[in-house]
């Protein structure tokens, strides 16, 4: 059996000290980016692309670990003093150590996401309650989407959704991790 791909994302040792948006907005645009430029040719990204995009975002366990991701990132966000590194798919017994011993679990970040979008071509609403390193991941798998349809990464704000909010982009996430397997709607994106 093939092992799965998933695009990591790493995040620095202090990323729990940011705020939930900032981190949220790096991560996934760090991805998107990575996306977007991307030669989709390349049978990591086109078998990527075929299946569940699956993203894992991850706090890298040292500031070595760190300069390692941004050394060998295929993108780097920054979003004032916050950046993120995005990487080309792989599999997870592919991954360097660094990379493989970072944490992917337990990501919570202070502050919570506004009620309204805020400025940007997109809208992006947070629907379920989840960690930060899987709300990220979420609304990047919205803007790869987003990414697909339109050719670029656009500007995006994020909120907190009511649970009968719709978009143009709705994410079900498959309930692997955080929702005890059962699908769960996740993330809603329109444009303003």
């Amino acid at each position: 059996m093939i092992d799965a791909l998933a695009q990591p994302i790493v995040l620095p040792l202090d990323a729990k000290h940011h705020p939930l948006v900032q981190v949220i907005t790096v991560a996934a645009t760090a991805s998107a980016s990575a996306l977007a430029l991307c030669d989709r040719a390349d049978p990591a990204w086109s078998r990527w692309l075929a299946g569940r995009f699956t993203k894992s975002v991850r706090v890298a366990k040292t500031r070595t670990a760190f300069a390692a991701a941004l050394d060998t990132a295929e993108y780097v966000a920054t979003v004032g003093d916050l950046s993120a590194a995005a990487f080309a798919p792989v599999a997870y017994a592919e991954m360097p150590k660094w990379m493989s011993q970072a944490r992917v679990e337990g990501l919570h970040c202070a502050g919570e996401l506004p009620d309204r979008a805020g400025c940007g071509e997109w809208a992006i609403g947070v629907l379920a309650q989840m960690s930060a390193g899987k709300a990220a991941a979420q609304v990047a798998h919205a803007l790869c989407r987003i990414v697909l349809d339109t050719g670029s990464v656009p500007t995006f704000s994020l909120y907190q959704a009511n649970a009968d909010a719709h978009g143009v982009v709705e994410i079900i996430d498959a309930g692997l991790t955080e929702f005890g397997g059962v699908p769960t709607r996740t993330v809603v994106a329109s444009r303003q």
